[in-house]
């Protein structure tokens, strides 16, 4: 929706309402088509620096989410002045998200140095796997599969200022910031409880200038700071 109010100010509203389903999945045999349980399909099988096959180990990966999303700016030309000001407020609802780390298992396999009674000369990698021996294992578990919600939202204000008719000058601020859940995890064996991480510094100064020396608009050199 656009408003002119006395034919210098304009407000600019908008809504928007957005729907994502998507579902990233793993192809394997022992599935019969795509894995789409955290428990189905087989290890991935990784030679460090030359291959990685079996079951990609970021899967099964739903994203179900809805946005909603509203902006709204407020313009105001006077004498030389542009001024804007306006607000990006977004809500997204995680309805379905999950990030299965390593839930089929994940085999390294990689060069070995000898090995007393194991391997009596050293081998690389692809010799690694023929011998069955990894260098190392890795196994995720547990429930990956969370539903949250957070907001963002984003201010800003700025003035395009014209002192003279080839000479643009525009100083801005903005402000982003991300409201995550206030939720707390613990690990066993690890001492500290972990949550998303909070940062409220992310306040952005801009200061811009664009020049057109001849006024004949075909050179144009331009210069800002963030």
């Amino acid at each position: 929706h656009t408003a002119v109010f006395r034919t210098k100010w304009v407000n600019e509203a908008r809504f928007q309402f957005a729907r994502r389903d998507q579902e990233v999945n793993s192809l394997d045999p022992n599935c019969g088509g795509p894995c789409v349980g955290e428990n189905q399909g087989g290890p991935t099988l990784e030679i460090l620096g030359v291959a990685s096959v079996g079951r990609q180990r970021f899967t099964p990966q739903p994203r179900s989410n809805d946005r909603y999303q509203v902006l709204d700016t407020l313009s105001l030309l006077r004498g030389n002045h542009q001024m804007k000001a306006g607000v990006d407020f977004n809500y997204v609802d995680h309805k379905r998200q999950a990030l299965p780390l390593h839930f089929g298992g994940r085999y390294l396999f990689g060069s070995l140095p000898a090995i007393p009674g194991l391997v009596p000369v050293p081998v690389n990698g692809i010799q690694a796997v023929a011998l069955g021996i990894p260098v190392a294992y890795i196994q995720g578990y547990g429930n990956s599969s969370v539903s949250y919600g957070y907001s963002d939202v984003s201010l800003f204000a700025q003035d395009d200022w014209r002192p003279t008719g080839n000479l643009v000058v525009k100083f801005g601020v903005r402000y982003q910031n991300q409201f995550w859940p206030d939720i707390a995890k613990s690990t066993p064996g690890v001492p500290e409880a972990y949550s998303f991480p909070r940062d409220s510094n992310n306040v952005a100064p801009r200061v811009a200038v664009s020049w057109d020396p001849s006024g004949r608009k075909q050179t144009s050199p331009h210069a800002a700071y963030r």
